[in-house]
């Protein structure tokens, strides 16, 4: 395997629409990319995706000679890539809600199952930050608890789901995204905390983690300035990735990045700086989700570094070698099977209902909603098991909306009953006129108290 075959091996990317374009066939070709990342853009059923991850195998396979590392975050909830006629389980926080890790086992084994019928083999899941700082505007209900224990408890069990039910997982985001007030993805974080701090809470679920067997761990894109002076993220940082997760933490598996377009990365450091950085830093997989054509330049400055000898030729292989390995084992030795999507949604099911659980009761005890109640909220958080009864010649002008306008990343949302206008223009209150249709209205609502604007009707 020559140099750029290697690198190949080493880069992930993405592409627009529903099929195969010819920018991504060409970096195949010539720069022999061999990985790609699904978005949910790049699906619309789960026949076209089964049939597009076979043109991704046929493809790479015919321009490489190995298959591909066809990856999605998949995590359930609030971070789905699957269609709407597949089996999307819930998130984190609602599975930790139901009090049972053997949930967590169950989604994660629906999951990969369902992923390996459909032709993905690499989740990128489950999340192992620890939920700790109430401001957090990118994990919330992907983690699933405030305690690095609680997270361990179930994170080690759907991870064992996932490997059983046949798909490699990743843990992410190492080395903790939960104790920061910003979004990696639209700035530049920063967690400015001792080691000790770090292992009291952060550290713990990707060491319980590693001694359970994840084969991935997926880096962050923040500054830890005590564990990395020189103005550096994680996924940069030799001393993070080589030193704390390799050495001091005995990881031997596979190094991941988060999108290197993300603009943490993308806005402080450039995509393609950062990727060889990422692989100079020991990042064996890394990430450029949506540029197909940005791969290409990531592969020649790797190409570069290397005869520069800013990337090391013996660790070039060593990376190459471990990913083969997995290939071998998750992509080429593990057979296709079968899935029974009734089968699962009923178990989905199932497992919807455990995760709706009684979180406070008031003093009088739980109001009266009466026959008809109308329940409302966020599309996002909107429970499928409560019944929307939606009627276009009365809801045309309803829509959930992001009504706190200093929010971070969209994160508080609620909805707003409020003064609309009928088709003759004359003001009508829209709250009483859905209480013509229903005897009471539940409004419910992702915000702190702080966030929500004071609202009249």
């Amino acid at each position: 395997m020559d140099l750029r075959e290697q690198i190949g091996q080493r880069l992930v990317t993405g592409f627009p629409g529903t099929e195969l374009t010819e920018d991504f066939r060409r970096m195949v070709r010539e720069y022999k990319i061999s990985n790609v990342i699904l978005f949910r853009e790049n699906i619309t059923d789960c026949a076209q995706l089964k049939q597009l991850c076979g043109e991704i195998q046929a493809l790479v396979r015919r321009e490489t000679g190995h298959g591909a590392f066809i990856t999605a975050d998949q995590e359930g909830g609030l971070v789905t890539r699957l269609p709407g006629d597949a089996v999307n389980v819930p998130g984190a926080m609602a599975i930790a809600a139901t009090g049972d890790p053997e949930n967590a086992y169950r989604a994660g084994l629906l999951t990969g199952r369902e992923l390996r019928a459909l032709g993905v083999n690499f989740d990128l899941a489950p999340s192992v930050d620890v939920n700790s700082n109430p401001e957090n505007p990118v994990i919330g209900a992907r983690s699933y608890g405030d305690t690095p224990q609680e997270v361990s408890r179930y994170a080690n069990r759907m991870i064992r789901g996932l490997l059983d039910g046949g798909v490699l997982c990743s843990a992410k985001h190492f080395p903790g995204h939960g104790d920061t007030d910003t979004d990696s993805h639209l700035a530049l974080p920063c967690v400015d905390k001792s080691m000790e701090e770090l292992e009291r809470t952060e550290l713990l679920p990707f060491r319980e983690a590693v001694r359970a067997g994840v084969p991935a761990v997926m880096t962050t894109h923040i500054l830890f300035p005590q564990l990395e002076p020189e103005h550096l993220p994680a996924t940069m940082s030799r001393r993070i990735m080589t030193g704390l997760l390799r050495e001091q933490m005995g990881f031997d598996g596979l190094i991941v990045s988060d999108c290197m377009e993300m603009r943490a990365i993308k806005d402080h450091f450039g995509t393609v700086n950062g990727v060889v950085a990422a692989m100079a830093a020991g990042v064996d997989l890394v990430f450029i989700s949506h540029d197909t054509l940005l791969s290409g330049q990531a592969a020649r400055a790797a190409e570069q570094a290397v005869a520069e000898g800013r990337l090391s030729a013996a660790e070039m292989q060593a990376s190459v070698q471990r990913i083969l390995a997995l290939k071998e084992k998750w992509v080429d030795g593990m057979p296709e099977g079968g899935f029974d999507f009734d089968a699962a949604r009923r178990e989905n099911e199932a497992l919807l209902q455990k995760t709706i659980t009684e979180v406070h009761r008031p003093a009088g005890g739980r109001p009266a909603l009466g026959s008809a109640p109308l329940c409302i909220g966020c599309p996002a958080y909107r429970t499928s098991l409560v019944v929307f009864r939606y009627r276009n010649e009365h809801f045309s002008g309803i829509s959930a909306r992001n009504c706190c306008p200093n929010c971070k990343y969209c994160r508080h949302y609620c909805f707003r009953l409020h003064r609309q206008r009928d088709n003759n223009g004359s003001a009508f209150n829209l709250a009483d006129s859905l209480q013509q249709l229903y005897n009471c209205i539940c409004c419910r609502t992702y915000c702190n108290d702080r966030h929500v604007e004071d609202y009249s009707g």
